[in-house]
């Protein structure tokens, strides 16, 4: 039996061939594009005082809509080999259950981090081309990634479990696109609603606010608590996702 270093390895080269790298680029590429568009088109000097904070509240908005896609598809293709070919019980027999999941999830996560990775370093690069005025708060900007990349981590571990429990891919990828259309109007639902959707998350970590005056046609950013709460929800779905795609894959050995 090969080790989970040999699996991570194998994953690795087959990541290369399926072109993952582009589906990370396009993710994050689209995101940042769409935030340069909103906050980055005409700025004035009252929206370069607030540079950094309309970046922190627009990123969560416009992660809720793309990443949720985003997971669907890593997830989907990172299994997608083993169920054209319905390939698990000919890989165990060269790697344990363990090694292959352990791995592909290892690997999903470090993709997922890419994304949150080059999202977080999009935020200094678009000050210094805007010319923004506004210090750059440090703190905020960890958050940014920590919380871009624990929800996206979540849904992954989500999208995984239908990925290896569904012979086809449409379900997972319908409820990727379904979730996108949640985590949209999802700051409208109320509270005790939202706790139970996991795309709802990305506003839910949110630390920036946003008031518009509709008189004055003025923005005005508030800053909010970093909400801890969330961060253990997250953390108990990701272990409860990981152990249900555990089952799901021992079930194909048998």
């Amino acid at each position: 039996m090969h080790g989970i270093g040999t699996a991570l390895w194998a994953e690795l080269k087959k990541a290369h061939h399926r072109h993952d790298l582009w589906v990370i680029l396009a993710s994050a590429g689209v995101i940042i594009g769409w935030v340069m568009a909103v906050e980055c088109r005409h700025p004035t000097p009252e929206d370069l005082a607030s540079f950094y904070a309309g970046l922190f509240y627009t990123y969560p908005l416009v992660n809720s809509i793309i990443l949720p896609v985003a997971m669907a598809v890593l997830a989907s293709r990172l299994w997608d080999v083993e169920n054209k070919c319905d390939a698990c019980k000919l890989l165990f027999t060269l790697q344990s259950p363990t090694a292959l999941y352990t791995s592909k999830l290892v690997l999903g996560g470090l993709e997922v981090a890419a994304i949150a990775g080059l999202e977080t370093l999009s935020v200094p690069v678009l000050g210094l081309l805007c010319h923004a005025t506004q210090p750059l708060d440090g703190t905020q900007l960890a958050w940014l990634f920590f919380s871009a990349f624990g929800v996206s981590l979540m849904l992954f571990f989500l999208e995984f479990a239908l990925s290896i429990g569904f012979a086809n891919q449409v379900p997972a990828l319908a409820i990727g696109l379904g979730g996108a259309f949640i985590g949209l109007f999802s700051a409208f639902f109320p509270a005790g609603l939202s706790v139970w959707l996991p795309w709802s998350y990305y506003n839910q970590l949110m630390t920036v606010g946003m008031d518009w005056n509709p008189t004055t046609r003025e923005i005005h950013y508030y800053t909010n608590p970093y909400p801890v709460w969330p961060w253990l929800v997250l953390l108990v779905a990701c272990l409860a996702l990981g152990f249900v795609g555990r089952r799901l894959v021992e079930r194909k050995e048998a």
